[in-house]
């Protein structure tokens, strides 16, 4: 039962931990952000120590988010883009997924988790993935004074997401539906995060997750896109002439398809496992913003006698 299985792990755990420089086993686990955003140095201190500079997220970007997934979900397709087929969003689910371990053609085994923003179901039978971003993608309209809009960084920030839908587009095509692994890692997260030993709770999470698995599974996805939001006018509210407390923004909005190359995301894929697998980090780079704090004092000598540890 989940009861008798909960209680027998709560002694093993499920981390993969090595000692001293010896190499971690095997998969890696990827989060697509590490393909967008990717910085050899910062992806092996996180996946190989668990050593991440967190930086600091504003509360309301997390609110932006919530409200952006509530408005489009169930939202037809033409009403983001007249270039998309006729189709429907669907709820991705606020879970974290994981796919089925794969082997990439350097011999390096992996698994890409993450989640991601909406799933489209075409009428045809058909998938596509969208991720939305709060990004500026043109120039303000409502601004007399507009300040020019620098297109070329624009060009390589959608790049740069687009790594990231390729990473999900593998994700979804490739859930892990292993009901031992669903085990030993979703329902035993539901279970320490919400301290829950009810085992009519746990068994009914347990059947959930595999519901979920299989309604977001996807067999073949031919567009993948990013829906840019973007704050352009403030708007006072006229509720209350007496007092102002509330204020509306008028945000931008536009979809952008992203071409689909899996020759290239397998490649930058496997430069990245290549660099997990090496016994010591790549030094520092200069142009990372999140590596500067360390710079001044990194010694990867002390690095490798650290605990190395991967968990799922």
């Amino acid at each position: 039962s989940l009861k008798k299985w909960y209680l027998k792990t709560q002694s093993s755990g499920f981390g993969l931990i090595i000692g001293g420089n010896k190499m971690l086993k095997e998969p890696y686990i990827i989060n697509p952000s590490a393909l967008s955003y990717a910085c050899f140095h910062c992806e092996y201190m996180n996946i190989n120590y668990g050593l991440k500079n967190e930086g600091v997220r504003a509360p309301v970007t997390n609110v932006l988010d919530t409200l952006e997934k509530k408005l489009l979900l169930e939202k037809k397709t033409n009403l983001i883009s007249s270039e998309l087929k006729e189709g429907t969003i669907i709820d991705p689910s606020d879970n974290t997924f994981y796919s089925k371990i794969k082997e990439h053609e350097n011999g390096i085994s992996f698994r890409i988790k993450g989640k991601c923003d909406a799933i489209v179901k075409y009428t045809d039978g058909s998938s596509g993935i969208i991720d939305y971003k709060t990004s500026k993608f043109r120039n303000n309209p409502y601004k007399e004074n507009k300040a020019k809009f620098n297109e070329k960084n624009f060009k390589i920030k959608l790049n740069e997401y687009g790594k990231q839908l390729h990473a999900y587009r593998f994700l979804y095509s490739n859930l892990e539906t292993d009901d031992k692994f669903i085990k030993e890692v979703y329902v035993k997260n539901y279970i320490d995060r919400y301290r829950v030993k009810d085992p009519s709770k746990i068994e009914k999470f347990h059947k959930k997750i595999i519901e979920q698995i299989n309604n977001i599974a996807i067999e073949k996805v031919n567009s993948l896109g990013l829906l840019l939001f973007y704050p352009e006018k403030l708007i006072e509210s006229t509720k209350d002439t007496t007092a102002l407390n509330e204020i509306n923004f008028n945000f931008g909005l536009e979809y952008f398809p992203v071409s689909i190359d899996e020759k290239e995301f397998y490649k930058q894929l496997g430069e990245l496992l290549k660099v997990l697998n090496q016994p010591k980090p790549p030094d520092p780079p200069e142009e990372c913003k999140r590596c500067t704090m360390h710079q001044a004092f990194y010694d990867d000598e002390k690095v490798i006698k650290f605990e190395r540890k991967m968990k799922l």
